[in-house]
């Protein structure tokens, strides 16, 4: 039969880094991690490119920012796009190989003709055309390549070494270009329990300037572009949504005032969103501000219910009796909602942690929300229009 895990992931990505941190140092490694599948479009929380001209000046704020973000608390996975390849010997010819008439042009021919694969034929067999192609078998030999004897315009033969200057590097797997310049990035992801991406940027802010004021050219990538995009896009959003509620208001209640009555729940409900964050435990988020959103549409459906009941009512006894009436269809509507929310609250797992916040944001606004239009709202009304209590 199938096992059933009962760890989750992120309990087990805390055990294995725990496990193999002493390897780092026993095998001098430069990079081991633990990387979770995060759900969504966002694979990073953390994401600073860095771009210029000076490759060696990148590398070295890489290494610092790096550094930086290894001490700071529930930062995990620090690491960076920078990945070294295969070694490359670089040639360039010096005074002496100039003297004998050589250029680099000359020189890349006839070692490219002995230490790369060379076609020398195509021909036909059973199977089609074939290539004949040949190789060195000392061609990954650098011993080799020291020792080659390279020809000269005057028929001789000379070193190699005498003749180029060689410097040996390990040159990059990928180089990415952005308007000339080298672009490389630092990446790291984060305790979404503990903290934010916003709060661990405040704390490297002052080194990102440093390196901004050096010539390096920072971007940040990650969660904060997106916040920054979804911050634009929530701003008209809600200006869109609170228009059209209030023109569909209008439509309800004759006066504006009521409209804006029914509309004034809506920021106190947020406080419900907040509060419900801080019980599960987790951070607001990009999802959460949409569940907002959302919640602010669902929250006035029982204030309508309430406000259109009440309309009307002039006297402090038919006031009490409709509120009472109006009482049952909002807290069944209110608790069913809640109820089928309840396990994506609580129980998200895999790919549904993404609509927790939401749920939370909706659920625990849309609870406190009940509390405003049973309370809050009649009261408000009973204010603008006077109704006095009724003295026995």
């Amino acid at each position: 039969p199938e096992k059933i895990r009962e760890k989750h992931t992120y309990d087990l990505a805390q055990q294995l880094r725990k496990e193999i941190a002493p390897m780092m140092q026993k095998y001098d490694l430069e990079e081991l991690g633990v990387r979770e599948d995060k759900p969504g479009l966002i694979k990073n929380d953390i994401q600073i490119n860095l771009s210029g001209k000076d490759g060696e000046m990148i590398a070295a704020a890489m290494q610092r920012i790096e550094d930086n973000l290894s001490t700071i608390s529930y930062v995990k996975n620090v690491g960076n796009n920078a990945q070294l390849g295969k070694m490359e010997y670089k040639l360039r010819i010096n005074a002496y190989g100039e003297q004998l008439g050589l250029s680099e042009v000359e020189i890349a021919q006839t070692l490219s003709g002995y230490f790369l694969d060379s076609r020398k034929a195509m021909t036909f067999n059973e199977n089609g055309v074939m290539e004949i192609r040949t190789k060195s078998i000392d061609k990954d030999s650098e011993k080799t390549l020291m020792a080659f004897m390279l020809p000269t315009p005057a028929g001789s033969f000379v070193k190699l070494t005498d003749v180029v200057d060689i410097k040996k590097i390990r040159a990059y797997e990928k180089i990415e270009k952005r308007d000339g310049n080298t672009v490389k990035s630092v990446y790291a992801n984060i305790d979404k329990k503990k903290t934010t991406a916003v709060d661990v940027l405040k704390k490297i802010n002052p080194l990102l300037e440093t390196i901004r004021k050096e010539g390096i050219e920072v971007s940040l990538l990650g969660e904060q572009e997106k916040n920054q995009q979804f911050k634009n896009d929530m701003i008209r959003s809600l200006i869109i949504a609170v228009f059209l509620i209030l023109i569909t208001l209008l439509f309800i209640f004759p006066k504006i005032r009521y409209a804006l009555m029914v509309m004034s729940v809506i920021p106190f409900t947020m406080l419900g969103a907040l509060l419900g964050h801080m019980l599960i435990g987790i951070n607001l988020s990009m999802p959460s501000v949409i569940g907002m959103l959302g919640l602010a549409g669902v929250v006035i459906n029982d204030g309508i219910i309430m406000l259109d009941f009440l309309h009307g009512t002039h006297n402090a006894d038919t006031f009490y009796e409709r509120a009472k009436l109006r009482l049952r269809p909002i807290l069944i509507t209110s608790i069913t909602t809640f109820l089928g929310l309840f396990t994506l609250i609580f129980y998200a797992t895999g790919q549904a942690v993404i609509l927790q916040p939401i749920a939370i944001s909706i659920g625990f606004g849309l609870l406190w929300g009940t509390v405003l239009n049973l309370i809050y709202l009649p009261a408000l009304y009973a204010v603008v229009n006077k109704i006095q209590p009724t003295r026995e």
